[in-house]
């Protein structure tokens, strides 16, 4: 179902994904980021470990989409679901569907992709 017609104008939609990138309003992004509703933050960072310590603290949302890549570690994802932050781990996929849904509901949502 192409929930894209119910989301607000100006905000950011994924509009496909592949091993190659993920496409955005048009733009392909192939780098870590995270994706808020209205911007795309790109990130900067060595390590899951800078991610929890740099960036997660200052999301505010009603959940975080955490898009997991083969270079994740099974420790490294239970970490993230243990954490104190509300975040669902999956691929990048699922993510990036979840994500445009919950956009289309009106939820603060942020998908990252490391």
């Amino acid at each position: 179902m192409d929930v894209t017609p119910l989301i607000k104008s100006g905000h950011l939609v994924i509009e496909s994904y592949s091993d190659d990138g993920i496409v955005i309003n048009g733009e392909t992004y192939t780098q870590s980021f995270c994706l808020y509703p209205d911007k795309l933050q790109r990130l900067d960072v060595g390590s899951l470990q800078d991610l929890e310590a740099d960036i997660l603290p200052k999301i505010e949302a009603d959940v975080i989409l955490f898009a997991v890549t083969d270079n994740l570690s099974s420790d490294d994802v239970m970490r993230l679901k243990m954490s104190d932050y509300n975040i669902d781990v999956m691929d990048i996929g699922s993510a990036c569907r979840t994500y445009n849904v919950l956009l289309a509901e009106g939820r603060r949502v942020v998908l990252v992709k490391i």
